[in-house]
């Protein structure tokens, strides 16, 4: 089973602006979104707030929790939780996606270790199409 997806780190409405965060963080965002930029051209929606959101994808044959941990391991908890401070909404998010049902993943100790040091929610975000193995 193909596990495909990302970790993201995300801030929203941030009193630091995107590029403070990057150079803050010393990382280069994988998106951001500025409040009132379109977000669907189609649903004619703009974005009520603004983001910062960095992605580590999860590699070919990668387990979900060697991504979150190479995610955590390139943060400074005490530089990070100054910026999470400075925002509004902080948060990991786990972002997976399979063709099958049943998707399952652990968390490593080493994962669950890091994590503790930030003060950051953990959402996790699951898109399955549902199909079996014959």
């Amino acid at each position: 089973m193909s596990i495909r997806g990302n970790c993201a780190l995300c801030f929203t409405d941030s009193q630091l602006n995107h590029s403070e965060i990057s150079r803050i963080l010393k990382l280069t965002p994988s998106t951001v979104i500025e409040r009132g930029q379109v977000i669907s051209e189609a649903l004619k929606k703009k974005s009520d707030t603004s983001k910062w959101i960095y992605k580590e994808p999860i590699l070919q044959g990668e387990e979900v929790s060697q991504t979150l941990t190479r995610l955590l391991e390139r943060l400074d908890h005490e530089v990070i939780n100054n910026v999470i401070r400075k925002s509004n909404n902080s948060c990991i998010a786990i972002y997976i996606n399979s063709e099958m049902a049943q998707i399952g993943f652990e968390l490593s100790n080493k994962a669950i270790n890091l994590l503790s040091k930030f003060d950051l929610r953990l959402d996790i975000h699951i898109l399955s199409f549902g199909l079996a193995e014959d």
